[in-house]
């Protein structure tokens, strides 16, 4: 993880800034639901990134729960479609996504499938992906076993995009379709394994393009700023900025942004002084890197002034980390 770092000035005090970017590919895009295991004890959710009827009929995802409570040993994963159900030998099609090496690269894939209308449980599948694309389980992939993962298909009643949102309200709002599993996590890769997202498929295929994904979105990316102070007991607050701002207030160490869904282009990070903190006594410098920090340098320099910033162009399938 990238770093950013101050010295001050009159005194032997360094602090760093963690700046994590990782991209979407075009209908295949970046990653992560969340690229850390998620040690809540309730449910962490995020809404269609894309918001409501962003596409058709049965493949529309609403929305994405994870609830890594039972971690290391399970985690709980609930997402919804905008459908009621399908006609027909039709189903709505699934998968939760699963890396397990840090790449944000698809390990393994755990597949619902619906059936009928008002939907219900049709099967469950569990994937062993080539670790090739952060939208889908690549081939060649195969079938492993599911051990103890369960899930099941209701109606529910909870559409987040109601009729105030852009393109809402949902289809047959508050009606959704929801599936949850309760995925044993020594099925895809053990207690390592991180939950970046789930998408939706066309036929059923994880190793199609999706048709429709929480969290990546066709040229888009997941930019994450965190504060991490040397030594940790530094009092200094800080003010964490994606594209001039503020996404997190007066946080020390480890604080955090959060993941933010960016398009493709160039974008800027930066801090601000906090609560009690004065810029003016640090210096600063800046490299970012492609390849998750360790590939060529996209930009680099020494910013001063307020806001500290730096300017970073994020292509597409690229995994940028800049270090200050």
């Amino acid at each position: 993880m990238g770093k950013w770092l101050h010295t001050l000035s009159n005194k032997v005090k360094t602090t760093v800034m963690v700046l994590s970017l990782l991209t979407a590919q075009a209908a295949g895009a970046a990653l992560p639901f969340m690229p850390t295991n998620i040690a809540h004890a309730t449910a962490n959710c995020v809404n269609d990134t894309a918001g409501a009827n962003d596409v058709p009929g049965q493949k529309d995802l609403t929305k994405l729960c994870a609830d890594y409570a039972g971690s290391p040993n399970t985690v709980a994963t609930t997402w919804n479609w905008d459908d009621a159900g399908t006609q027909g030998a039709n189903t709505m099609d699934a998968c939760n996504l699963f890396d397990t090496n840090g790449n944000g690269e698809i390990d393994y894939a755990v597949c619902v499938s619906t059936t009928g209308n008002p939907a219900g449980f049709g099967a469950l599948t569990t994937y062993f992906c080539s670790d090739k694309a952060v939208d889908r389980c690549t081939s060649p992939n195969s079938v492993v076993s599911s051990g103890t993962t369960i899930c099941t298909v209701v109606q529910s009643q909870d559409d987040p995009f109601n009729a105030s949102a852009t393109k809402g309200p949902g289809d047959d709002y508050p009606n959704d379709t929801q599936a949850s599993c309760t995925v044993q996590l020594s099925t895809v890769g053990g207690s390592n394994a991180k939950l970046i997202d789930v998408c939706s498929y066309p036929s059923g295929s994880p190793n199609s393009a999706p048709s429709d994904c929480v969290i990546a979105q066709p040229k888009a990316g997941k930019l994450e700023v965190k504060k991490v102070l040397i030594p940790a007991d530094d009092p200094g607050k800080f003010n964490l900025q994606i594209d001039g701002v503020t996404k997190a207030v007066d946080v020390g160490n480890g604080g955090t942004t959060g993941e933010v869904v960016v398009p493709d282009g160039t974008h800027s990070v930066g801090e601000v002084a906090g609560t009690g903190t004065n810029l003016a006594n640090y210096t600063t410098s800046v490299s970012c890197r492609d390849l998750n920090g360790s590939g060529t340098v996209l930009t680099s320099g020494a910013p001063n002034g307020s806001p500290r910033q730096a300017n970073v162009a994020v292509a597409n399938g690229s995994d940028v980390v800049c270090v200050f």
